[in-house]
């Protein structure tokens, strides 16, 4: 099972909680089109990543995945410093770990990480 799938799958049960959390330095566009494609259009998306020119120049980050973002309704971005953290909140649910909401984070690219989301 690839990380997204645990994603889509904790998504499922936002759409029921009405917002959806994700927390990950590093964000690229075709996971953020695979999760815009799982939300409800009624579920509060809340997204904290690190929003750094040289993130975006050498593309381990994709403004691409900011432009999405900002023209969907209910959604809410925060950018932070020094941001670390991989988790995935849906409730009291959450999937924390070492995957990043990117492509190869998530399983989504021919040459994805061996990532880890366990889920509490």
């Amino acid at each position: 099972m690839k990380p997204i799938d645990l994603v889509l799958d904790l998504i499922s049960s936002a759409n029921d909680h009405g917002s959806f959390q994700i927390i990950s330095p590093y964000i690229t566009v075709k996971p953020i089109r695979s999760i815009q494609r799982a939300i409800g259009n009624d579920t509060h998306l809340e997204v904290t990543a690190v929003f750094s020119y040289e993130l975006f120049a050498n593309g381990s980050s994709s403004l691409g995945a900011f432009s999405i973002l900002s023209k969907r309704a209910n959604t809410v971005i925060y950018a932070v410093d020094n941001l670390h953290a991989k988790v995935y909140i849906s409730g009291k649910s959450a999937l924390i770990g070492s995957a990043n909401c990117t492509d190869r984070g998530l399983g989504l690219s021919s040459q994805s990480n061996i990532e880890l989301l366990s889920m509490v």
